[in-house]
């Protein structure tokens, strides 16, 4: 196995189907052997699990309380890594081609290095929600809307026998159908994350200067699809670097962990990173599909008490702002890092690439 990285699935509730694509998926489309946690949040009947990790190598585990909850389990999970880094994918997620190559070759030419004198505590990958997929009738006849609002089953983004996962699904692939779509009028129940992704991709800056400038900037960063994988390859600063973690186990340490009762971990996570000297970075990396949400939907099949806060309260207590406005405020996150180093730091970084396996030239 390799000793460098472990990779950790979180899961709970009645998560064997997914499970099971998942560790499939991840070794389909891997040549890396690689060492395998899950670690369930105290479902009350887990043996079809054990049996699942079993057979796949994986090593099972169950966050045993007295307090469960995404942080806890994620706590749980990360005290029994014994590598240097991990490897963060939940599992409501299907992988990419040279989706652990490019990990590795991350840590190599980036992770494991210091940047202007700084170290790297964590990069977040790339990914794409089933709902985007949606938008480019990658499942044809599923309404984007029943996606996107999860008013049917998953059967759609799990089922293995219509091979909609062939591993090559990027932006510039998917864009060309969603335009498409947008241009023969499939976009009129278009609404929220989904209206917003259609103004990225569609440049509507009239519709996004009436938002907030952080969720525009968010959005272009996720959504805008352009510069992204396999064109880009490149590593940039990012203090919400998404929840696909690369994760620098020392800092991890350092920091304090992930924060008691943070839903939203990661965003936590990559203010502290910033906060103790250690750079929160963004990839381009091979995609990771996600069907969101599964941590709070399948939560009645666990036990309790269940410990999640409202994340404007919990961030307002921690760092005197909401989530929005945290990763923007000079006092916050430039005690080390100034605005100048970022500047640089991202200069240096796109000039290293990470690796791409073969197939994925027919997409840059």
């Amino acid at each position: 196995m390799n000793e460098l990285i472990t990779i950790v699935t979180p899961t709970i509730g009645n998560s064997t189907g997914r499970l099971g694509i998942l560790c499939a998926d991840l070794k389909r489309y891997t040549n890396i052997p690689f060492s395998h946690i899950i670690c369930d949040d105290g479902t009350h009947n887990v043996e079809e699990q054990i049996k699942l990790a079993d057979h796949h190598n994986a090593l099972f585990i169950q966050n045993a309380g007295p307090t469960w909850g995404i942080s806890y389990n994620l706590n749980y999970a990360l005290d029994h890594v014994n590598t240097p880094w991990c490897f963060l994918i939940e599992d409501g997620v299907r992988p990419s081609v040279g989706w652990l190559e490019t990990a590795l070759d991350w840590i190599d030419k980036i992770g494991s290095k210091t940047w202007r004198g700084f170290p790297v505590g964590m990069g977040g990958c790339s990914s794409l929600q089933d709902w985007h997929l949606a938008m480019a009738d990658v499942w044809p006849g599923i309404s984007v809307g029943d996606v996107f609002n999860h008013r049917i089953d998953r059967h759609y983004f799990y089922d293995f026998s219509p091979g909609w996962n062939d591993g090559y699904w990027c932006w510039k692939r998917l864009i060309p159908r969603i335009i498409d779509n947008i241009e023969r009028g499939f976009d009129k129940d278009w609404e929220r994350d989904v209206l917003l992704t259609k103004q990225v991709i569609m440049n509507d800056m009239e519709s996004l200067k009436k938002l907030h400038p952080q969720d525009v900037k968010q959005a272009v960063q996720k959504w805008a699809g352009r510069d992204s994988w396999p064109a880009n390859r490149t590593s940039f600063e990012a203090r919400y670097p998404g929840p696909f973690l690369i994760i620098n186990m020392k800092a991890w340490r350092d920091v304090g962990k992930f924060r008691d009762g943070c839903t939203f971990f990661e965003g936590h996570l990559g203010i502290r990173m910033q906060m103790h000297g250690y750079l929160s970075l963004g990839l381009e990396s091979p995609p990771f599909f996600h069907y969101p949400s599964q941590g709070f939907s399948e939560c009645n099949l666990a036990s309790g008490p269940r410990h999640h806060e409202d994340t404007d309260d919990l961030f307002r207590r921690d760092f005197g702002y909401d989530h929005m406005d945290a990763p923007n405020k000079p006092e916050i996150i430039n005690r080390f890092i100034t605005e100048q180093n970022r500047r640089d730091i991202n200069k240096d970084l796109r000039s290293v690439p990470v690796h791409m396996e073969a197939g994925w030239e027919k997409w840059l």
